[in-house]
């Protein structure tokens, strides 16, 4: 067993060290920044067209029937503010934060993870993700943290709701729409149907911007 171990521990790898060659791939995108590609840019031209990318056509499509008369003219009122809103700049967002990719360590929290969707975004994005999928009414301690680093803005309830709407809407209508046309029935459907319903009321029931309770 000895003699294997020690025959293993010299043995050279059997792939190549691909450090160098990383390193010159990098050092190369760096040289050629300045070429075709770069800086980079946007997929969509403008936020609006972010907005409606997926929305039926015609409107309200499958939407229908998930959906009463009252809370899809809600859904339309807030699409229509939302491109309303003066937007100068994105910021750089995590694109999936959500309470299952705060990290715990020690019997505390210790950090972010998964930072796969990071992306340029409008700045309630990530806060409005983190709504979407808040099941144990987290984000009130979430702010208070977040207001430590960087103060809120006035209105800040509405921004994060409307954002948590309009990014649940975009996932529900890819959901139904090409290419996975999921059934008005399925499960994940219903619920995602349900959350945004209530989501949109408390946006209706908040319009001065203070962040409601969950469930209220």
């Amino acid at each position: 067993m000895d003699r294997r171990f020690e025959e293993a521990r010299h043995r050279p790898p059997a792939w190549p060290d691909r450090g160098p060659r990383l390193y010159r791939d990098a050092q190369a995108r760096r040289r050629h920044r300045g070429g075709p590609g770069w800086p980079l840019t946007g997929q969509h031209p403008d936020h609006g067209a972010y907005l409606v990318e997926f929305l039926p056509r015609p409107w309200p499509g499958p939407l229908g029937a998930l959906f009463s008369d009252g809370t899809l003219r809600a859904i339309e009122a807030l699409i229509d503010e939302e491109r309303g809103q003066p937007l100068p700049h994105a910021v750089l967002a995590h694109g999936d934060f959500d309470p299952t990719h705060i990290f715990c360590a020690g019997g505390g929290y210790s950090g972010l993870i998964d930072f796969g969707e990071i992306r340029g975004a409008e700045p309630a994005f990530d806060l409005g993700h983190f709504l979407l999928y808040d099941e144990a009414s987290l984000l009130p301690a979430l702010l208070r943290g977040y207001g430590r680093v960087e103060p809120l803005p006035d209105g800040h309830g509405r921004s994060i709701i409307r954002s948590a709407v309009l990014l649940g809407l975009r996932q529900l209508c890819r959901c139904l729409g090409p290419p996975r046309h999921r059934p008005l029935d399925a499960p994940g459907v219903l619920a995602r149907a349900r959350r945004l319903t209530a989501l949109v009321g408390q946006s209706s029931a908040e319009p001065g911007g203070r962040m409601p309770s969950h469930g209220s």
